[in-house]
């Protein structure tokens, strides 16, 4: 389980994206600005960053700026309303500051998932003890119960 960090000027937007985010199984912090973003970045452990990039106080941009120089390690993914198909500078240049990903508002179920699957480590998976087999190993009998 991861804590993904949403942040966006719009409740709306934000509420959509935790919906998505927490059907996944991940937590969801909430944040209206660049500024109350960057902050939590810096107090608390956050796995993935989602920045919406025009915002009022401290855009996304400002917020990427910020955030890569204090560690380049945390993904995030820089998204806008802009016109699709239109040339978005503003996303091209979220992803010269170090965005992982960009995408385009609404943001769709699939993209959400592909985010996930693409930059959340993998959850390991750890073998079963030979005690808790359903088939009985060399030297190991399994008791039957009477009657059967």
């Amino acid at each position: 389980m991861a804590t993904i960090l949403v942040v966006d000027d719009d409740r709306i937007t934000r509420l959509v994206i935790k919906r998505m985010i927490n059907s996944h199984g991940h937590i969801v912090l909430e944040a209206e600005n660049g500024a109350i973003g960057q902050m939590l970045c810096g107090q608390m452990h956050i796995d993935m960053l989602f920045v919406d990039i025009y915002m009022p106080d401290q855009d996304g941009i400002e917020t990427i700026h910020n955030i890569r120089r204090q560690t380049r390690l945390l993904p995030i993914i820089a998204m806008t309303a802009s016109e699709p198909g239109t040339d978005n500078c503003y996303l091209k240049h979220a992803k010269l500051l170090g965005a992982t990903m960009t995408f385009q508002k609404p943001l769709q179920e699939f993209q959400i998932q592909e985010a996930l699957t693409l930059i959340l480590p993998k959850p390991a998976v750890l073998p079963v003890p030979s005690m808790l087999r359903s088939e009985p190993t060399a030297g190991h009998r399994f008791l039957e119960p009477a009657g059967l």
